[in-house]
C-alpha cells in the first residue's frame, strides 16, 4: 500500500488538465475558423449572387478558399490573443470579442493584398469598405464561438 504523501507514477493530474485545456483551445480555434468561413461565404453570397442563380461549385470553391485563408492568416493574431487570455486568465466575453475584432482587422491587412488572385476565385471585383466589414464581423462571430468552447475557462489549467 502506498504512503499517503507518495507520488504516483504515470501522468500527473496537472498534465492531464493542461492536455485537456490544449485540446479545448484547438477545438475552439477550429470551430471559430468554421464559423468565420461560413460568415464570409454567406456575406459573399448575399453580396454577389443575389442577382443570378447560385453556382454550388463556386460556393464550394469560396468555402475552401476562405477556410484556408482564414485558418492561415488569422492564426498569428489569434495565437497572441489566445496565449494572452490563457496566461492572464482573461475570461471576459467583451475581451474575446475585442480580440476577434482586432484579429479580423489584422487579417484583412495580411491577406487583403492577395484579394484579386487568391481570395476572389470567381473574378468578382472587390469592394472597398464593404469587404472589410464581413471580415470584422466574421472575426467577432469566431471570437464568440471560441469563447463558448474554450474562452470561458481561460487560465483554468493553472
Amino acid at each position: 500500500m502506498p504512503e499517503p504523501g507518495a507520488r504516483r507514477r504515470g501522468c500527473s493530474p496537472d498534465g492531464m488538465v493542461f492536455l485537456h485545456r490544449l485540446l479545448l483551445i484547438v477545438a475552439g480555434y477550429v470551430l471559430a475558423v468554421i464559423t468565420a468561413t461560413l460568415g464570409m461565404t454567406g456575406a459573399d453570397i448575399v453580396e454577389n449572387f443575389s442577382a443570378r442563380p447560385l453556382d454550388w461549385r463556386g460556393i464550394s470553391a469560396i468555402l475552401l478558399t476562405y477556410g484556408t485563408l482564414i485558418a492561415t492568416y488569422a492564426l498569428p493574431p489569434v495565437a497572441v490573443a489566445i496565449v494572452t487570455a490563457e496566461w492572464c486568465a482573461i475570461r471576459s466575453l467583451a475581451a474575446h470579442l475585442l480580440a476577434g475584432t482586432i484579429a479580423g482587422v489584422i487579417s484583412t491587412g495580411t491577406f487583403g493584398r492577395f484579394w484579386p488572385a487568391v481570395l476572389n476565385p470567381l473574378g468578382i471585383p472587390p469592394q472597398r469598405l464593404s469587404s472589410l466589414l464581413p471580415i470584422v464581423f466574421a472575426g467577432i462571430a469566431a471570437a464568440f464561438v471560441y469563447w463558448l468552447v474554450a474562452g470561458r475557462k481561460a487560465g483554468n489549467w493553472r
